[in-house]
Formats: structure tokens, C-alpha cells, sequence
């Protein structure tokens, strides 16, 4: 019984987390720390519809709160945190990879390709660019 417990419980987890959208809410937000539905949507792609849905999964697992009427941040809670460490780390990973094909056009002198890489990842981790690599940006 507690053992289907825990698979009812990990199969809702991943039901909500495994999506392609809850995964570019979970970056975003995790990137940007919160973000109103209509960010959301210009951001993602996605429609309102599949963003409301998705958001909603995300709060039923407590991995997503509103903090005010349609904007919503990560959970306040053990679970989000560790999550947002994950997606954070990865996300850094991306920056760092980014970063050297940047450096790889630069040295073949494609100043095209290093400026659309560079928009590019400014434009879809601004937040911690400027936080953490301040002094680079």
C-alpha cells in the first residue's frame, strides 16, 4: 500500500514536470524568478490555454506558486528549491556552452554568428547573466 503510494505519488510528478511546457515554465521561472501569465506566453510560445494548464499541474505538485493574481514564481519549499538547483545548474551548463561558440566565432573572425548566439542568450537568461557574470556582460 505505502509502496503504490509512492508510485502514485512519483507518476503525478512526473505527469506535471515531464512536460516540454512545464519545462520551459520551470527554466523561465527559474531564470527569471517570477513572470505574469502574459510573459509567460510571450516567452514560451505557448498559448494561454496550455500555460494556465501547465501552471496549474505545476501548483497542484507545489512546485509552482502564484504570488500575486497571474504572476507566478517556484515554490517556497524544500522540493522546489532542489529542483531549482537542478535547473540552475543546467542552465548554467547552456551559458558556459553558449559562451564557447561565442568564442568560436569570434576566433573565425564571424562577428554575425558570435553577435546572434550572444542576443540570443542574453535575451533568454538576462537575469543571471547579470547577476553572475556581471562584469563579463
Amino acid at each position: 500500500m505505502v509502496q503504490e503510494q509512492k508510485t502514485n505519488e512519483m507518476q503525478r510528478l512526473e505527469n506535471a514536470i515531464g512536460t516540454p511546457s512545464a519545462q520551459k515554465i520551470v527554466i523561465l521561472l527559474v531564470t527569471w524568478q517570477n513572470l505574469t501569465i502574459k510573459e509567460l506566453i510571450t516567452k514560451t510560445k505557448l498559448s494561454k490555454s496550455q500555460i494556465h494548464t501547465t501552471l496549474k499541474n505545476l501548483q497542484n505538485i507545489e512546485l509552482v506558486s502564484m504570488i500575486t493574481r497571474g504572476k507566478y514564481a517556484m515554490a517556497n519549499n524544500k522540493f522546489a528549491h532542489l529542483l531549482q538547483d537542478a535547473y540552475t545548474e543546467k542552465i548554467f551548463q547552456t551559458i558556459n556552452k553558449q559562451i564557447y561558440l561565442i568564442k568560436q566565432a569570434l576566433k573565425g573572425k564571424d562577428m554575425e554568428t558570435a553577435n546572434k548566439i550572444y542576443d540570443d542568450l542574453y535575451e533568454q537568461y538576462e537575469p543571471l547573466l547579470t547577476k553572475n557574470f556581471r562584469y563579463i556582460m
